[in-house]
């Protein structure tokens, strides 16, 4: 009887990488210890990600056909940033707009793909993409990293007494308006999708902000209700 790891072997390096680690996945109750020490070293010999076309589970849901159009590597993702402490930092829409301003620009820059977003007064949540080969974690970055400093900017112009909460003692910066780390939860289906696009535009609704999601005007619901994106930044999940 010829081994697993044998009939492994007659693939091609490629294959037999990923076969590799299925098979090894398998194991990782058997002996925890002997998978990792086993397969660290094949990651050498793995593609290199740009020449990946995709990363998700067959068959592709339709409404990641728009990725391949795209030739991204990444799958879209729902992301959630909260001012620090939960404060209302975004209550002014003067902010609000900072955070559109930022995403406008991303999304002619071509780094993303917007499909939809919310703006509360403490916290905001998007389901994006990023656009070709541009990494997440930098276009996060970007995001944060801008906003917070035309958000400074504008307190230290016209408030410095609310400044004065985001003042804090850190090596790497004298204000922070975003709580670290992030949420960012990759959707590889369409059902987890939905999921997120309605509890995103039902967040105004449930802070009693208004009766249906679309008469918000932070958010992305409207277009979704009617086609019309006031804002010139956002692409149908469907490609369509």
């Amino acid at each position: 009887m010829v081994s697993p790891i044998s009939l492994l072997l007659v693939l091609s390096p490629t294959t037999f990488i990923y076969s590799l680690s299925h098979f090894a996945v398998a194991g990782v109750i058997a002996n925890n210890f002997y998978l990792f020490s086993f397969i660290a070293p094949l990651q050498v010999f793995h593609p290199p990600p740009k020449k990946i076309r995709y990363l998700y589970p067959r068959p592709l849901h339709r409404y990641l056909l728009v990725c391949q159009m795209n030739k991204t590597i990444y799958p879209p993702c729902f992301f959630t940033a909260t001012n620090l402490s939960w404060n209302h930092l975004l209550q002014l829409n003067e902010h609000k707009k900072i955070i559109l301003e930022s995403l406008s620009f991303l999304v002619n820059d071509k780094r993303t793909t917007l499909y939809a977003f919310v703006i509360m007064s403490n916290h905001i949540h998007l389901i994006w993409q990023p656009f070709g080969d541009h990494a997440p974690k930098k276009i996060q970055h970007c995001f944060l990293k801008y906003t917070a400093q035309q958000i400074k900017f504008n307190l230290l112009k016209n408030n410095e007494v609310e400044l004065k909460k985001y003042k804090v003692n850190a090596a790497d910066r004298e204000y922070q308006f975003w709580e670290r780390n992030p949420l960012s939860i990759e959707l590889y289906s369409e059902k987890v999708f939905l999921q997120k696009l309605n509890y995103l535009h039902l967040n105004p609704v449930k802070a009693r902000l208004c009766k249906y999601p679309e008469e918000y005007l932070y958010s992305s619901a409207r277009f979704y209700e009617t086609g019309n994106d006031d804002w010139g930044i956002l692409s149908q999940y469907r490609g369509s």
